[in-house]
């Protein structure tokens, strides 16, 4: 069966195969990670909420965690890299769908990567025993500690730093769970095909184009699929880390993953609440190889019109220069005997190109507005 879809005296047939495919595009909740408990929790969820914008989680008082991840840029800053770092700062929403974070998927849980900036020297240059200290020393954390985790952070005995500063990670790991986007665009197109409905104004007739290239001829969803529009693996692209001489000194997962595997707060540590998950096992399973030098992940591409720049280093500013860099292959690093076997260059035309750019614009959700201010520490 083949439904056309009319906009604008323009026809576009999309097939039940098509359209079935498209649903499996569209966005949903997330499944909870099982090495954190209170994932579900909405007390811990506020609280979280409330230590994303606390600067004193920083030892000089002066970041949060809402400086680098700005909730009215879509959670991030718009640079290339931080100063001192070499790494695009990734967004946060829709982070959920993700099962490895950061682009080396150095860390398996969101709560595990929380604390990564609170010790880095270039970021809060703090330490868990300073963040466990803030929660001892503030009567109202004190409070809500207490009613979230059952047990007083002032205690003699128990909890200890260690275990406080994971509450508290798995605390803002809860806040993040929530940064799912509304239905966009696509969304609302894809339903309203699943209803049967022959018509719909969400998306014109340009992007209907981009999308069934996104979806066939130019095989995106091979790496772009899911409700996030990634298959959360790596990828090595061949994206050099300076142009002279172009070279791939950045190692990527090939890191990452020794650090994974080796951090104290993985999925399979004593600080996970369930060491039996895929999520554990798989911390033994996985092997490093050559082929994950230089990987990186593959990043959503949710509100990607709103997060430039793009890629591992940021070094693409715009979407039109991401498409050129797929649709030619040029100025790419070769690496070993293991080529990425998904990436061809995709010859398309410009106007091609342009429908896959407006396709992409309707991956855009407004932001909402309870993300943009922190709530009050108390009542």
């Amino acid at each position: 069966m083949i439904i056309a879809v009319f906009f604008f005296s323009c026809q576009v047939d999309w097939s039940q195969e098509e359209i079935h495919l498209m649903q499996t595009l569209t966005i949903r909740v997330p499944q909870l990670d099982p090495s954190n408990h209170y994932e579900s929790d909405p007390l811990a969820a506020e609280l979280g909420r409330s230590l994303f914008f606390d600067q004193r989680l920083s030892a000089k008082g002066d970041k949060s965690c809402a400086s680098c991840h700005i909730p009215s840029q879509y959670f991030t800053d718009k640079l290339d890299h931080p100063v001192g770092f070499k790494r695009n700062t990734p967004t946060l929403i829709n982070a959920a769908f993700q099962s490895f974070f950061f682009w080396d998927g150095r860390r398996d849980s969101l709560w595990s990567q929380a604390l990564d900036p609170v010790q880095h020297p270039l970021e809060f240059d703090s330490s868990i025993e300073e963040l466990a200290n803030l929660v001892r020393s503030d009567d109202c954390l004190s409070q809500r500690y207490l009613t979230i985790f059952g047990e007083s952070p002032t205690s003699f005995k128990l909890p200890d730093s260690q275990t406080i500063a994971v509450h508290i990670a798995k605390s803002i790991a809860a806040y993040e769970f929530r940064l799912i986007s509304a239905p966009s665009p696509f969304d609302h197109f894809a339903k309203t095909l699943q209803q049967g409905q022959t018509t719909s104004h969400y998306l014109d007739s340009v992007a209907q184009k981009g999308l069934k290239l996104f979806i066939g001829q130019a095989g995106c969803i091979r790496c772009h699929h899911g409700p996030s529009f990634s298959d959360g693996q790596f990828h090595r692209l061949g994206i050099p880390d300076q142009i002279e001489p172009p070279t791939l000194s950045d190692s990527g997962r090939w890191q990452g993953m020794l650090d994974w595997q080796a951090h104290h707060l993985n999925a399979a540590s004593e600080f996970s609440d369930d060491t039996t998950s895929y999520r554990a096992r798989r911390v033994k399973l996985m092997q490093v190889s050559d082929r994950d030098w230089a990987s990186f992940r593959t990043p959503s591409l949710r509100n990607v019109a709103m997060t430039a720049p793009y890629m591992h280093n940021g070094s693409f500013p715009t979407l039109e220069s991401v498409l050129e860099m797929y649709n030619l292959r040029t100025n790419i690093v070769a690496h070993g005997h293991h080529p990425e076997p998904l990436l061809t260059p995709l010859e398309l035309g410009a106007d091609e190109l342009n429908q896959l750019i407006l396709f992409l614009h309707t991956l855009t959700s407004p932001i909402a507005d309870s993300w943009l201010e922190p709530p009050p520490l108390c009542d």
